[in-house]
């Protein structure tokens, strides 16, 4: 049955007899490329603040080994099965880090420049064998490291076939018979497709392996093997988990095994750190919080148009503020149709963000032809994110999906309103502003057209535009609590039914639904 992992309440306030196992690509502060190591790397840390035995599993990178971390091995080498050949393969771990982090060690698939690589569009040409590895190395190392975690948490497609290997083992050994899996989907947008010769090399045998449990359209697609293979699958957020069922560009293709787990399918919001993003500490910016939200934003809004050379007799217009990749998913494309009517309406546009050179071009060219109205910055910037969302006044947001965004909660904490369009963790984060009851948080559009990202930035211009209405608008946003604290005690409560199903044997990995392949 569908269960309810929202509650926070008695049932979750103890997680000390829950022992965790997490496996991904990537996680901060050790190895980054995307949002996922912020998520991976945040996660485990508020898990353990609950009680919870969490501990986390990466590839031993090389830049993870020369990063400064103190790491030491902590088995013998031991032998994984690659299909073709046995890889030689040892567990290390850090040990001047609060979380217990292990790092599977293999110099022949991660000991290279970089983490996924650029030799093909899909990065290294090997990597469906390198992500193979690790979960076969994950399994591998547990029963010599003595200690066995009730569930392996497994993330996105790198980890997909964890479950898949822990199916196997439920069979043939005793010590994994009650270990559960979950599988997060971060972004159905990136599947993992391989071509259907590489399947030889995953160390697959027999017929619960059989080529058809791993085929989409033809390959190898690791989305369709964690989705299928797992005890339990969760998404990012609700919303998003609801718009992959429908089909459509969200579904990316998996909505019909997601449909066939829809009873075993949930979303639960991330959280962001408010260690890293606290309006009172942060260095990034000229004037921290010290309990006015108007003397924070105005400071901040003025040293903000310096940074861009705007003149400070702009500071009656509202900046609207962006932090995004630069690509079709984040809608970029209708953003730069209405430059035009964003500075005609009175408004003052701040972009900050690389991607797609086309996209990037035109953000160049808007920036020339408005001169002290739009402002483009391609480069990563950390510092100047900080002070995008502490010194713009609204915070736009019009992605054609997104399955949570941190980017909106990030704003509301320092006070800046978000526009967003109406999908995904957007829908469940921003609650639109009522202006006669003074409730909500921020401003959605459903539709990505530019009329109606116009239509909501001017609601947002006649909000603006009355001081007292502005200023409830800013108090209900900065009082939002999107701590990882929130969101773990929700993955506390999930972890917690998970392992009690597998106890029970009600799994799907344990009844075998070949319907679903």
């Amino acid at each position: 049955m569908y269960l309810d992992t929202t509650n926070t309440g008695e049932e979750v306030q103890s997680g000390s007899e829950v022992k965790v196992l997490h496996v991904a690509s990537e996680a901060i502060p050790f190895a980054k490329v995307g949002g996922l190591a912020d998520v991976v790397g945040s996660l485990p840390l508020s898990l353990l603040q609950l009680g919870i035995d969490t501990r986390l599993m990466l590839p031993a990178y090389r830049e993870v080994k020369s990063a400064g971390f103190k790491i030491k091995q902590v088995t013998e080498t031991f032998e994984v099965d690659m299909g073709s050949h046995k890889a030689q393969a040892a567990l290390l771990e850090a040990e001047d880090y609060p979380l217990k982090t292990y790092f599977l060690d293999c110099p022949e698939y991660f000991d290279r420049e970089g983490i996924y690589g650029y030799e093909t569009a899909d990065g290294f040409e090997d990597n469906l064998e390198r992500y193979a590895l690790l979960c076969k190395g994950v399994l591998e190392a547990m029963p010599l490291l003595g200690w066995m975690p009730e569930l392996i948490h497994a993330h996105d497609w790198q980890a997909a076939l964890l479950p898949t290997y822990m199916a196997h083992l439920r069979n043939t050994k005793h010590l994994f018979a009650k270990v559960g899996t979950l599988y997060t989907i971060h972004n159905l947008a990136y599947q993992g497709n391989f071509s259907k010769e590489k399947r030889f090399a995953l160390g697959l045998y027999g017929k619960p392996f059989s080529w058809r449990k791993l085929k989409y359209f033809g390959k190898i697609n690791m989305m369709k093997v964690g989705i299928v293979g797992a005890d339990w699958v969760n998404t990012v957020s609700p919303g998003y988990r609801d718009e992959t069922l429908k089909g459509g560009p969200t579904g990316a293709g998996m909505e019909v095994f997601l449909r066939n787990r829809k009873r075993e399918y949930s979303g639960i919001i991330n959280g962001i750190d408010y260690n890293n993003w606290d309006p009172t500490t942060d260095s990034h910016l000229a004037f921290q919080f010290q309990g006015d939200w108007n003397d924070f934003k105005s400071a901040n809004k003025a040293a903000l148009l310096t940074e861009c050379g705007f003149n400070l007799s702009a500071s009656s217009k509202p900046i609207i503020g962006m932090v995004t990749r630069i690509v079709h998913q984040k809608g970029v494309d209708v953003v730069l149709d209405v430059v035009e009517d964003i500075v005609s309406l009175g408004f003052n546009l701040v972009v900050l963000g690389a991607g797609d050179r086309n996209y990037s071009d035109r953000f160049k060219f808007a920036a020339r032809r408005y001169p002290g109205s739009v402002y483009y910055d391609f480069r990563y910037n950390e510092p100047m994110a900080h002070k995008i969302y502490a010194g713009s006044d609204m915070f736009l947001m019009p992605s054609r999906f997104e399955p949570c965004g941190l980017s909106q909660m990030i704003a509301m904490h320092y006070g800046t309103i978000p526009v967003v369009h109406n999908v995904g963790g957007l829908r469940d984060t921003v609650e639109d502003f009522d202006s006669a009851a003074r409730t909500g948080t921020g401003f959605k559009f459903s539709g990505l057209y530019p009329q109606k990202a116009i239509g909501a930035l001017q609601k947002a211009m006649w909000a603006y535009k009355d001081k007292e209405a502005w200023s409830a608008l800013i108090l209900n946003a900065t009082k939002t609590d999107f701590s990882w604290k929130r969101s773990a005690e929700a993955y506390l409560n999930l972890y917690k039914n998970v392992i009690q199903m597998v106890k029970m044997d009600n799994t799907v990995s344990r009844r075998q639904l070949d319907d679903m392949y």
